[in-house]
């Protein structure tokens, strides 16, 4: 354990701006992935009905997510990240983030406030990065549905202060070299926002991918005018 928490002290007092930056940036999903939809959606020049296509596969997608990572949670139970730090180091001093001010800084152990608020459940694993392996996953399956789908990215969002809420100097940036790399940025984002170790991270990332398949051909039969056998409350006419 010891280990683990040395591991992620040294990442929080290492922490750049950008870092923290993009960290606020990727917790709210509802601001981040919808932002990246309006985007593909726009570049691949979908119509009303495609829109609704890859909307509904996109929702679904970070559902199953979701329910595999509750699922999760409550099988192991394990305790935050923030709790942990504060119980090993009580009375002691760390070096770690502290602000975008002073840091990185030193606190007492029992003082430390992590970049985002840490919520109240299960450490293990990361439900963030479950939901965004598997947005991004269907939006690469989709994106190979389309020809030259894939070249929506690489792509540049700037990301301006008074959005993060953080008080940079200019405006920031988060690069999408990929599909894949937007997942993985948006998960070790977790890790930067002092939210998980980096076992969760990874771990959610495995069971992150695959995920889309059935989401993706739900969502086909649907497009197709045809009833998916596993829909308990979709309606034949």
């Amino acid at each position: 354990m010891h280990e683990l928490l040395d591991g992620f002290l040294s990442v929080s007092r290492n922490l750049t701006k950008q870092q923290v930056t993009s960290a606020r940036f990727w917790d709210n999903k509802f601001r981040s992935l919808s932002l990246i939809q309006v985007y593909t959606g726009t570049a691949w020049g979908l119509n009303d009905f495609e829109v609704t296509r890859v909307g509904l596969g996109d929702i679904i997608s970070q559902y199953d997510a979701i329910l595999v990572a509750w699922k999760e949670k409550r099988l192991h139970d394990l305790t935050r990240l923030t709790t942990m730090i504060r119980s090993f180091f009580a009375g002691k001093n760390i070096s770690a983030y502290v602000n975008e001010i002073e840091s990185p800084g030193v606190v007492l152990g029992d003082e430390y406030e992590p970049v985002l608020r840490v919520m109240p459940h299960s450490e293990f694993p990361s439900g963030s990065t479950l939901i965004c392996t598997a947005f991004f996953e269907h939006q690469e399956m989709f994106a190979k549905t389309r020809p030259g789908g894939d070249i929506v990215l690489p792509v540049r969002f700037p990301i301006f202060p008074n959005i993060t809420l953080f008080p940079l100097d200019g405006p920031a940036f988060v690069d999408l070299p990929s599909f894949k790399g937007a997942a993985e940025q948006c998960s070790i984002s977790r890790l930067w926002a002092g939210v998980h170790f980096r076992p969760s991270v990874e771990a959610a990332q495995k069971l992150g991918i695959g995920i889309v398949k059935r989401a993706f051909e739900f969502v086909g039969k649907l497009v197709a005018g045809k009833v998916p056998e596993e829909c308990t409350h979709c309606i034949k006419f």
